[in-house]
């Protein structure tokens, strides 16, 4: 009997160990950072004619991640039900227009009060509901909870709703000497959301907590801040520990949430699910219908499909545009071509070349590069022709598979590195497929700003996933470093002969 990792959402309390009989299952994690520090501008003219500042202009207004999520047990927070129906969720990584900017505090204290009693909601459905009259399901067996708006959970359903809620994984009391946390707990932007403590129910009437006072560390801005009392609100997206203390001074109990920005290696905030290359081994071997597939390398990109991994960015652009621009987009990676496993021979079947033991604990994490890994897929789209949901925008791209074809051409990209090094796909701009017909990268000329949405697609890619089903890697944990970010282009049209010149924008 060998204990194997299960498949789980990276930001998770753990990593839980299980014992499974005969074989173990290999998980592959993708640390995929979402944040600016992604995304690069430049633009371009192609004139002989001085451009005046403001003439042509991009910015990156707002950067979405859109993702499926599946359930987990009843009652538990730490096994995931891929049985279960999941559901796709919207992440707020970055919004210009909300974001706290500054020398922000990576801690927060924020001092609670027990209200007075109140009743809480029977049903989700209640029409009062909200931050002090939360839904509480009593089926549930856990005690605390972080309870929000739809921005908190990423879905519009059950909001204030223990249904939806971030659990704590205790189930007895809270002790001054024994504080409870939950660990990597995604929040977005906006997100507002409060402590609930189970414990306080009395029959059908509850206590809620206010909200006292906040406190970043000294000198610094709060990535939080109190709403009304009665409620906590994110001004910073990003990974964060919740503590629930409580302190005894002369007899007398205070309580505390500290609030504390996770630490990662690679700042990673959203990332792709978990894909089990094992699962997709035993899956073939098993239940795949060979005439339809006849070999292992024909089945992948349906089973990464299946499997429900993708991760799709949205990306809300400004430009600023007097004369007509064709929009552009590149991807980039770290030139690092050293740590790539295309400067090995072998890289699929051998066992002696580039075999790594994958991960052993947080000293050895033997990371591999997630660009050797991947494929991207683009759709652009002008803002009143937006995709009107997450899960709009998720299945539309996710159900393209990595090896989806045109007139037998390949529509998704990768880096194509086995004779050399690339840095960068393509050479050229990449395709921006249109969601409609009127959604061209030709942007008209706009004495006003054009606003558009780039959907970015990230999924494994079907060839190169060949990696991890050789048999000398199944069963082993990866980790996959991000190493790659986009590059947004504009290139400007002019009545007169071309001559370029151009001006690059930061991030």
């Amino acid at each position: 009997m060998k204990e194997a990792k299960t498949r789980k959402r990276f930001f998770t309390k753990k990593k839980t160990m299980i014992a499974m009989v005969a074989f173990t299952i290999g998980n592959l994690f993708a640390l995929s950072a979402a944040t600016f520090a992604w995304f690069a501008l430049s633009t371009q003219t192609a004139s002989t004619i001085q451009t005046f500042s403001g003439d042509l202009d991009i910015s990156i207004d707002k950067v979405t991640a859109y993702k499926y999520v599946y359930p987990y047990h009843r009652n538990s927070n730490e096994f995931i039900d891929y049985d279960g129906v999941g559901a796709v969720k919207s992440y707020v990584v970055q919004d210009t227009t909300t974001d706290v900017t500054g020398n922000l505090s990576d801690t927060v204290t924020i001092a609670l009060s027990l209200g007075s009693s109140s009743t809480y909601a029977t049903s989700p459905s209640d029409a009062n509901i909200g931050p002090t009259k939360i839904h509480y399901e009593t089926s549930q067996d856990f005690k605390y909870y972080l309870l929000g708006n739809g921005v908190f959970t990423g879905i519009s359903d059950n909001p204030w709703s223990t249904l939806t809620a971030t659990c704590f994984s205790r189930r007895d009391a809270l002790t001054s000497d024994d504080p409870i946390v939950v660990s990597n707990v995604l929040v977005s932007t906006g997100a507002e959301f409060v402590l609930f403590d189970a414990y306080t129910i009395n029959g059908a009437n509850c206590n809620y907590y206010t909200y006292t006072s906040i406190t970043p560390e000294t000198n610094k801005v709060s990535r939080f801040s109190l709403v009304d009392s009665n409620r906590v609100k994110c001004l910073k997206s990003g990974l964060y520990n919740f503590i629930y203390r409580v302190e005894s001074v002369n007899d007398e109990d205070h309580y505390y949430l500290d609030i504390e920005l996770a630490s990662r290696n690679d700042n990673a905030i959203i990332g792709t699910n978990l894909v089990d290359p094992t699962k997709i081994s035993i899956d073939y071997r098993g239940s795949v219908d060979t005439q339809q597939y006849p070999t292992m390398d024909s089945y992948l990109s349906t089973a990464i499909q299946e499997q429900m991994t993708m991760v799709v960015l949205d990306v809300q652009l400004t430009y600023q545009n007097k004369n007509p621009i064709d929009a552009g987009l590149r991807v980039v990676r770290d030139a690092q071509s050293a740590q790539s496993i295309y400067g090995f021979s072998g890289k699929y079947n051998t066992t002696d070349s580039y075999t790594y033991q994958g991960y052993v604990d947080a000293s050895h994490r033997n990371p591999l590069k997630a660009s050797d890994f991947y494929a991207f897929y683009f759709v652009f789209a002008k803002d009143a022709n937006a995709y009107a949901s997450a899960a709009d925008a998720w299945n539309a791209i996710h159900n393209l598979k990595t090896d989806y074809q045109v007139s037998s051409e390949y529509q998704y990209v990768k880096f194509k590195n086995d004779t050399s090094f690339d840095e960068a796909i393509p050479n050229e701009e990449c395709v921006l497929h249109p969601k409609t017909n009127a959604d061209t990268a030709l942007i008209p000329a706009s004495a006003t700003n054009n606003v558009y949405h780039c959907y970015i697609g990230i999924e494994y890619d079907y060839e190169y996933m060949r990696f991890f089903t050789n048999e000398n890697r199944l069963g082993k944990t990866y980790y996959l470093d991000r190493d790659f970010g986009f590059y947004f282009t504009a290139t400007q049209h002019s009545e007169v002969s071309p001559s370029s010149s151009s001006s690059s924008g930061g991030e």
